[in-house]
């Protein structure tokens, strides 16, 4: 018999769930070919167990002595109950009598088909999972053996596994489910974020050389105070046993099985299989319902290897759909389409959880079913190339087609420090006529971009590198224009790290300005970071030398050793926007802005909404912007941007109410018949400046100024800010 019982043994388990023999013989062709020495030894087993029956035949022949272990003491430890058994091996809750602790104890079952090679590796692999430490693995606490009975001894893990976890959601178990309920924004960030522990167990665990091989929910276990517990890393590969909290025998199930562990002899299974099981996990726990779901291993293998799974949102219209993208880059029939590491999940939960922009995983391509569907046909070269010459010659005819109609054409590229071209994708989101808001993200394509039509508009551009840095590049598109997008990532240029200050996320919602779009509305706010202060005039300077950018018109008049700390003025929209993507940042949106300066108070000044002329740059009423005379009054009422910290938000962040009013990336949206009509020719002036006052004016006048993006004034200025992404 060959010493490979554990894969003999697994393939045999599954073989005799079939019950029809043609489809017996179809598994065990893909599994073990037709002939050779494990075909040779399943097909004996399973004639002997065709005349001893079934019952019984896989459990250990020593199941009867197994059990007489509750109850008695070995080693250090007092079995109290068993937890759970499988093939090889059980699990008892125990009391470890020195430490005066209570233990998950398992123990590998002795018998006359154990091998040694099984006992070798219970223990070698019980030492590997011993040397992980990380909150989301279960602990191998201590190993040894005594007498014939081999064991280790883990942490005891109060909660329940995720499979009662969905029993509970699915109204299948009397017990309340822990998690919110399904629908619910809620429950999809709690479904990523026990999906994000799992990743970053899955990378300590493939950063030391294991793959764990059966992710499956009931090896998956709901920490009482909410956090995953990664359990049973293979330790003896055809154990089933999935829970160290659960009452009698577990099974195990083929449903969260990779498509190369069912042709596990023809296939290269490797850590990429720990990311597709976790993604069949996270599909079922945002759904409720298992994608492959099959009653026997001939049916489970020809789904698993046929179509793709449905989007997750055909089962869950409520579930975002970036996480959907996350599941479904991860469920990928082809390894190499998966995540490559369960680091680059784990980058991509992250990102969904703090919503910024994925850096890997987006919309599915219209291209991947026909690839997918081509990889199962005899035929697949021939398919494929007919579906890529149609498709070429489709996008050729719609670029062409775009053109007339007024489309933009837009390129991108990013370059490090030094020059090189650096890989990632771009991203455009539009905004919400009725909030400003950006829309969820859509992807344009690989960097470098070359000739993409788009439709004309406003556009949010981002630059997703694969670094995990982003870069965005609000944009307006004209009918027949051509965009350049080039950035230069590294360290942010003019502006230091402590010259931002970072604004948490919330949900913005205001009543008392009438003509937003926006009012009574609850508008959510990413997190983002704004610059603490207006860009300054020395700031400025340093950008205009080295960018050859056109300076304003006032610009000769200002005194850099004088004023250099003054906020810079006279700038247009573009100046605004030129400054901002060469220091590799972003100008605020309207609704950001507000967040920074109101909070989820609607507070009436940054500091509260008390009335304090001595907090702010804004009592110099009777400014005249046309006489000849404003760039004085600028230069005599104006504040360094470095003042009025007693007025600052709580946040720390100056000079949001007086000084200079701040140009915005927000467009200016006016009411229309079918709500609100967009006008790209203008930008929504945030703030007031230093003519302003504080009696009869405060936070809850909407849209203060709205100005053409080419207007110049001495009161108009400018921050930046940038997504959280930025490093």
């Amino acid at each position: 018999m060959t010493s490979d019982w554990e894969r003999m043994r697994e393939v045999l388990g599954r073989a005799l769930e079939i019950s029809d023999a043609e489809e017996r013989a179809l598994y065990l062709d893909a599994e073990c070919g037709r002939a050779g020495e494990l075909r040779d030894e399943v097909d004996a087993l399973l004639a002997q167990a065709s005349v001893t029956g079934v019952e019984g035949f896989l459990d250990p022949p020593d199941r009867d002595q197994r059990l007489e272990l509750s109850g008695t003491r070995f080693n250090d430890f007092i079995i109290e109950k068993e937890l759970g058994v499988g093939g090889m091996g059980v699990v008892y809750k125990a009391r470890q009598k020195g430490l005066n602790r209570d233990v998950a104890l398992k123990v590998l079952v002795n018998g006359p088909r154990l091998q040694p090679a099984a006992v070798e590796r219970f223990h070698r692999e019980a030492r590997a999972v011993a040397r992980l430490v990380h909150p989301n693995i279960v602990r191998v606490l201590s190993q040894g053996a005594d007498g014939e009975l081999h064991w280790f001894a883990m942490d005891l893990v109060p909660g329940h596994d995720l499979a009662e976890e969905l029993r509970r959601l699915r109204g299948d178990s009397p017990e309340p489910p822990q998690l919110p309920p399904p629908g619910s924004r809620e429950h999809g960030r709690k479904v990523a974020q026990l999906g994000l522990e799992a990743t970053l167990a899955l990378e300590a665990a493939h950063g030391s050389g294991l793959v764990h091989r059966d992710i499956k929910p009931s090896n998956m276990l709901l920490h009482e105070d909410g956090h995953l517990v990664l359990v049973d890393f293979g330790i003896v590969h055809d154990e089933s046993l999935g829970t160290l909290t659960g009452e009698g025998q577990l099974t195990g199930s083929i449903n969260y099985m990779s498509p190369e562990q069912t042709r596990a002899r023809s296939s290269v299974v490797d850590h990429r299989t720990d990311i597709y099981s976790l993604g069949i996990v996270l599909y079922e726990m945002g759904t409720l319902i298992c994608p492959f779901e099959s009653k026997s291993v001939a049916e489970f293998i020809r789904k698993v290897e046929g179509a793709p799974p449905p989007s997750p949102r055909s089962h869950n219209a409520a579930l975002a759909k970036p996480l959907s993208w996350i599941i479904t880059k991860a469920t990928a029939k082809n390894p190499k389409h998966r995540y490559g590491t369960a680091h680059e999940m784990a980058e991509d939960l992250r990102a969904y959880l703090e919503e910024r922009v994925l850096p890997s995983a987006g919309p599915p391509s219209p291209l991947a079913g026909v690839v997918a569907f081509a990889s199962r046909s005899k035929f697949k070269l021939i398919s494929v190339a007919i579906a890529l010459t149609a498709m070429g010659v489709g996008a050729k005819f719609a670029s062409v087609h775009a053109a007339r109609k007024g489309m933009a054409k837009v390129s991108a590229k990013a370059i490090g420090p030094a020059g090189e071209a650096l890989s990632g994708q771009l991203w455009t989101s539009r905004s919400d006529p009725a909030t400003g808001l950006l829309s969820s993200p859509v992807r344009v394509g690989v960097l470098p971009v070359a000739g993409v039509h788009l439709a004309p508009g406003w556009v949010h551009f981002t630059v997703a590198l694969e670094s995990g840095e982003s870069r965005t590049f609000p944009r307006q598109l004209e009918a027949g224009s051509k965009s350049d997008l080039e950035t230069v990532v590294g360290a942010i240029r003019g502006l230091r790290a402590e010259d931002f200050v970072r604004i948490e996320g919330g949900s913005l919602k205001v009543d008392d300005m009438p003509t937003a779009p926006w009012n009574g509305l609850d508008v959510p706010v990413s997190g983002f970071l704004l610059q603490r202060t207006e860009v300054s005039n020395e700031t400025y300077a340093a950008f205009l030398q080295e960018a050859q950018h056109p300076p304003p018109p006032s610009w000769e008049k200002i005194d850099l050793a004088r004023y250099g700390n003054r906020p810079v003025v006279d700038v247009t929209w573009d100046d605004a926007r030129a400054f901002a993507e060469w220091a590799g940042l972003r100008l605020p949106t309207f609704t950001e802005w507000t967040w920074a300066a109101r909070g989820n108070d609607s507070r009436l000044f940054p500091w509260g909404s008390d009335v304090n002329p001595g907090l702010a740059n804004a009592h110099h009423p009777g400014f005249d912007l046309a006489s000849d005379t404003a760039l004085e009054g600028y230069l005599l009422q104006s504040a360094p941007v470095e003042s009025f910290e007693e007025g600052a938000t709580p946040e720390g962040v100056l000079h949001l109410y007086g000084n200079v009013a701040e140009w915005t990336a927000s467009p200016v949206y006016f009411p229309a018949e079918a709500g609100f009509q967009e006008d790209l020719n203008s930008r929504v002036i945030a703030g007031f400046a230093f003519n302003a006052g504080t009696v009869g004016y405060n936070l809850s006048h909407f849209a203060f100024s709205r100005s053409d993006t080419i207007s110049r004034s001495k009161q108009f200025g400018f921050r930046c800010a940038a997504d959280l992404a930025v490093n």
